[in-house]
């Protein structure tokens, strides 16, 4: 072991993703329900607003220090980071769950009011010293959206893989499955989405499931050529309001305590 730290408050903090940057310093993303979490001078955030709010943290790579750290979230009771990325110029993406109306988003974003249904998913860029929102919008329909995790391309555009219940879910034509499989009000889908560089459109959005049947494995779809495509075929549907059980995988951390 090099090094290793707690990071959190007197509450119940997680941590459920991790991304490192070309310097080697460390971004973690969770949820934190502790009015004390560290946070820094300056940064976006400072106060917790809800019963859970995102956390976003830069840590310096030899573990010593805190660059940066901010909450991000609404009055929501609800509001997880699952995802996180960091671009070529250290630039911050976060995706992740929110139940509020009020999450913080940013004006001409793809999406800047909450859909229906529990729960939407977002999408944020922070700057690179943690004390703004570069863009910030939700993702969902009217069901359930679930943004589980995040990558970015070689462009540097953020690429987010969920599920969610919607049957409006925002897809886009031409795409592998446009419309959402299911013959319950509750039937689930995975999703793909792009984001243009703004944060302001999608360059490209799909479902991806079969049919529900509960005695049988997914289908999955036919796969037809694309030119950038991605998905996870697992079929389980999480709950935002359990914490994932640790895996020991290295983008996955745990619980402060």
């Amino acid at each position: 072991m090099i090094w290793s730290t707690f990071l959190g408050g007197t509450g119940a903090d997680y941590a459920y993703a991790i991304a490192t940057d070309s310097s080697g310093d460390i971004y973690v993303t969770g949820y934190a329900s502790s009015t004390d979490y560290p946070t820094t001078a300056g940064a976006y955030q400072r106060t917790k607003a809800s019963g859970s709010d995102v956390v976003v943290t830069k840590l310096r790579s030899d573990g010593v220090t805190v660059l940066w750290s901010t909450y991000l979230g609404g009055s929501g009771a609800t509001e997880y980071g699952h995802g996180i990325a960091v671009d070529s110029a250290h630039n911050v993406f976060v995706a992740g769950v929110t139940n509020g109306t009020d999450f913080p988003v940013t004006s001409g974003a793809f999406q800047t009011v909450k859909s229906g249904g529990n729960y939407d998913g977002f999408v944020t860029k922070i700057s690179p010293s943690g004390d703004r929102l570069l863009y910030s919008t939700y993702l969902g329909g009217n069901g359930d959206d679930y943004a589980l995790a995040l990558a970015l391309d070689g462009s540097d555009e953020a690429v987010v893989a969920g599920m969610t219940t919607s049957t409006t879910f925002p897809a886009t034509p031409g795409v592998v499955k446009p419309t959402r499989s299911g013959v319950f009000p509750d039937a689930s889908d995975g999703f793909v989405t792009m984001l243009n560089p703004a944060g302001t459109g999608l360059v490209y959005s799909t479902y991806l499931g079969g049919r529900v049947v509960p005695t049988s494995p997914m289908e999955l779809p036919a796969t037809r050529p694309a030119s950038r495509r991605s998905w996870d075929g697992r079929r389980r549907r999480p709950s935002p309001l359990r914490p994932a059980p640790m895996t020991g995988r290295s983008d996955a951390a745990g619980r402060d305590s």
